[in-house]
């Protein structure tokens, strides 16, 4: 694609010469150091897809863009690598009419605090996306942005501004960190938002304000912190009929009011108020910090309702829950982390209700983010009477994780009967690196690990710690604040385990990045006190691979490397079972379950493992729940199989009336008989493996990869379309779809790009097909590197991913011939070649007779075919159905120019003359 470079000398483009000049898709690369300032009044306007580029040093932005811009008409614009000044009491960017911006790796600062305009304002159906990007804002500021009708995406982020979210807009914040000055940093309205993996905070000097405010909108966090500094403030304000799911939170104050909420494991700092007909369902464990001891953990008033499975607090307060007009409060267990939960205070006035099954006189267990729960002794005693090695080999699956564990226990224990012997004990390491997939049991072992670690010794605490932390709770948004907020949190594990989830997200790129400063604090740390602590770095394989590859430091520091493999089917199968058992049901038929199972979880895109099961036993337990409900007399703990037909088969291929039969598609194809039988043959040894896989027997997996190989027109394309849909109908695949591309869709215009690029069609088609026509070309001669470049990203991917997906390289058979020898490491992959071989000229004549059917063109049948004859073994030309196309344009132009000359002649009727013409024209 052609690159515009914009600077001060005579061999590079004015701005707004290259932008005049740039067509869809082109590149405007600023040259370094060049400040670019856009003047035009009322705005310098985009509305071409084009990429303008910067470029960065280190930290350093070396270019500068200020003024107003405004995107619209649809266009898709990246701006990349740059710093944004705002520089006057105005919006810097507004985008709308539908278009599409993505800020990637820029900086957003300002130092006007009463800038009385949106920093950025999006409406109109137009997507923003913010990938490793910053704002960088005066203290108290008024600052923020505006969305309208929008959907956003913030990424790997920092922001200091407020965000307003209005009218059907989404908001999805991942990994990333808000951290306003000012109060309400999230306010949202009639729309969508989640936070995932990330920490939103605001300050506050009264008012009763929130961090986040939410009415009539939809709200989902995960694995995040939502927090306040200040006074009189609510730290999440839903109200107005909100809904929200929230897994993992971590929250100061929250208030309901009119709205119903879903919470999955959680800790609040203060309390939780209910307010007016609302709703709070809590599973797993809702812990309470009771950080001010004047607040009551939790109110509930005016016909307001919570559910929970266990509810647990740290601190004796003058009441524990308030029960108020109307109101209900259930609870399993009721915990006092640190005394006995049957001495608290509990009011429920007398047109209110209060359930709780028991009340524990004693803490059962330590809190899930491993906060001591327990006194000295009863902690000594806790670890000394459990065998935590037999819970460890009690786990499914993880053999290789579990040899290696085994091999670092043993070194403890040898060092422990070393000491016992009055000799030395041998110098040990232990800091970890665990590679793998969500639900994979990272945090389990750990936790395990560490507690059997403690029990010999080789942690030395007092107390067994463990102390879970993501990136976002060791970087700071403030200069020299992460090495402290860092080393914070090793001494608060020091003598025990730190667990960093998601390491890799310490690598972030952007001028205010201190991942570096965390990263050296940690090696520093570890190296001083490794008889002391335990680090384990924790994340997708290929992400901590990387991320150990930019940081050296860590190789030497980190001498334990586990990966933890995706649970295989029958472990899938196992864990399902045992989680039904846990709850006290039964299956019906194990092996139906099983069956059931399997076929899922080969045919799903999730590899979230021990999640995935969980998610599909409680869509079971739904549809279990709803048919025992609606029946009497069913038995309760049964669950039956058509309870696992009906949660299982939501989303799966379905038979319809109204869908045409793939293989009736197949066979209606002109000509192309071998291909036909090559498909059915195909299809045939992927149904024969899919069913002996039924029965139990262990089959070799299939390779769905192919070559197809023929000349242009000879319906390569529609077949593989075909192919896409039979797979999926026979659920060897996930989803019905094909992407078709070619070099231009994968190859990029600089270094670097290309893998991004291949790899963003690569996620596309996951699950379906990738079609990738001429595929020779995709490498232009041996110095081509950016072509081998897109062929190496394939080659992995396809080897990853060869039971989610198929690739179909298509092309000229001698072309193709030649790519595959100069890349031996395709033809291992690619098993299955299709040939599509040249119509005849009777296919040929037969295509073109139903290409006129289908206008409602009509033509003697036997004259057609014989011009079709003898045009055809005239020509050259082997393009087979795009030559028929050709041949039928020109009758219809002869049928126009007739039509043109005499308007009272049958205008749907191709007579000889024409037939006559378009002859004469091939001589």
């Amino acid at each position: 694609m052609p690159r515009f470079l914009v600077g001060a000398t005579v061999d590079t483009w004015d701005f707004d010469a290259a932008y005049e000049a740039a067509k869809d898709g082109d590149i405007i690369e600023f040259t370094p150091n060049l400040t670019m300032n856009f003047t035009k009044e009322p705005f310098t306007e985009i509305t071409k897809d084009i990429t303008i580029i910067g470029h960065v040093e280190g930290n350093t932005f070396l270019n500068t863009i200020t003024g107003k811009l405004r995107v619209s008409n649809k266009a898709k614009v990246t701006f990349q690598n740059l710093w944004m000044s705002v520089i006057e009491n105005n919006n810097m960017f507004r985008i709308t009419g539908e278009a599409e911006v993505t800020f990637e790796n820029c900086v957003l600062q300002s130092e006007f605090p009463e800038n009385e305009h949106f920093l950025l304002f999006s409406e109109e159906k137009s997507k923003v996306n913010f990938k490793e990007f910053t704002t960088k804002l005066p203290d108290k500021h008024q600052l923020g942005m505006k969305f309208v009708h929008s959907t956003v995406s913030i990424q790997d982020s920092t922001i200091q501004n407020r965000l307003w979210i209005r009218e059907d807009s989404e908001l999805e914040f991942v990994r990333s960190k808000m951290e306003c000055s000012r109060p309400t940093s999230l306010w949202i309205e009639d729309s969508k938002l989640s936070i995932l993996s990330s920490q939103v905070s605001g300050t506050f000097e009264g008012g009763s304000q929130a961090v986040l405010n939410a009415s009539k909108s939809e709200v989902l966090i995960e694995d995040s912190l939502i927090q306040g500094v200040g006074k009189d403030y609510y730290t999440i304000y839903l109200q107005k009929s909100c809904t929200g799911i929230f897994k993992n939170l971590n929250v100061d104050f929250m208030k309901l009011k009119n709205s119903h909420i879903r919470m999955v494991n959680g800790a609040v700092k203060n309390n939780i108020s209910l307010d007016g007909d609302s709703t709070l369902y809590s599973r797993g464990r809702l812990r309470f910090l009771n950080k001010e001891s004047q607040h009551i953990p939790i109110t509930l008033i005016t016909n307001a309702l919570f559910v929970g499975d266990s509810v647990e607090v740290e601190k004796e307060t003058s009441s524990i829950i308030r029960v108020k007009e109307g109101s209900c409060f259930v609870v399993n267990d009721f915990i006092h982390l640190n005394g006995d939960a049957t001495k608290l205070n509990y009011e429920t006035d007398e047109t209110s209700q209060s359930s709780i099954a028991q009340k524990h006189k004693v803490a059962p267990e330590r809190s899930e983010k491993g906060e001591i729960i327990r006194t000295e002794d009863a902690q000594k005693a806790h670890h000394t009477n459990t065998d935590y090695y037999a819970q460890l080999q009690g786990l499914i699956g993880l053999k290789t994780v579990k040899e290696k564990v085994d091999k670092l226990i043993q070194q403890a224990r040898y060092n422990q009967l070393q000491i016992e012997q009055g000799l030395p004990p041998e110098k040990m390491t232990m800091h970890a690196a665990f590679l793998g997939n969500p639900g994979t049991g990272k945090t389990t072992v750990a936790r395990l690990m560490g507690q059997i670690l403690f029990q010999y010794g080789a942690l030395k605490g007092e107390e067994f710690k463990f102390v879970e932390v993501s990136a976002a709770d060791l970087l700071s948004g403030y200069v020299n604040q992460t090495a402290e907020q860092t080393r914070k949190k090793l001494e608060e594990a020091k003598g025990g385990v730190l667990f960093i989830d998601e390491a890799y997200a310490l690598n972030k790129k952007g001028s205010n990045s201190t991942g570096e400063e965390a990263i050296n604090e940690l090696l520093t740390y570890m190296e001083n006190h490794r008889d002391d602590i335990m680090v384990i770095f924790a994340g997708y394989t290929k992400e901590m691979e990387q991320f150990f590859d930019i940081n050296p430091g860590f190789n030497s520091r980190v001498p334990h490397q586990l990966t933890f493999e995706d649970y295989s089917p029958d472990e899938i199968v196992q864990m399902g079972l045992k989680i039904f058992e846990e709850k006290a049901r039964k299956v019906e038929d194990p092996e139906f379950y099983a069956r059931k199972i399997k076929e899922a979880y080969k045919r799903s895109l999730d590899k979230s493992n021990a999640r995935w099961i969980r998610n599909q036993n409680e869509q079971i337990m739904q549809e279990f729940i709803f048919r025992v409900m609606s029946q009497d007399g069913e038995d309760m703990t049964l669950i039956k199989n058509q309870d696992i037909e009906k949660a299982l088969s939501l989303g799966s291929y379905e038979e319809s009336s109204n869908k045409v039969d793939a293989w009736k598609q197949l066979n209606q194809l002109i000509g192309l008989e071998k291909v036909k039988e090559q498909v059915s043959a195909f299809i045939n040894q992927v149904e024969l493996s899919k069913v002996r896989q039924e029965q139990g027997i262990e089959t070799k997996n299939i390779t769905l990869h192919s070559l197809f190989l023929g000349n242009p027109g000879t319906g390569k394309t529609t077949v593989a379309r075909i192919i896409g849909e039979l797979l999926y109908q026979k659920g060897m695949i996930a989803t019905n779809k094909m992407v078709e591309v070619s070099r231009g869709d994968l190859i990029g215009g600089y270094q670097g790009q290309t893998a991004i690029k291949t790899r963003e069609q690569l996620h596309a088609a996951l699950g379906g097909v990738l079609f990738i026509d001429e595929a020779y070309s995709l490498k232009h001669g041996a110095n081509d590197s950016f072509g081998q470049e897109a062929i190496d990203e394939i080659l992995k991917f396809m080897e990853d991913h060869r039971h989610d997906m198929v690739v179909i390289f298509a092309g000229y058979h001698k072309e193709m011939s030649a790519f595959l020898e100069t890349n031996s490491g395709l033809a291992s992959r690619v098993p299955n070649t299709f040939d599509f071989e040249d119509y005849t000229s009777e296919e040929i004549a037969q295509i073109g007779l139903y290409e006129l059917g289908s206008d409602s063109l009509t033509v003697d049948e036997e004259a057609y075919r014989q011009a079709v004859a003898t045009a055809y073994t005239r020509t050259n030309d082997r393009s087979n159905g795009r030559w028929i196309r050709n041949f039928n344009e020109k009758l219809r132009l002869r049928l126009a120019t007739r039509f043109g000359n005499n308007p009272s002649i049958d205008p749907n009727q191709i007579i000889q003359q024409d037939l006559d013409d378009v002859l004469a024209m091939s001589k």
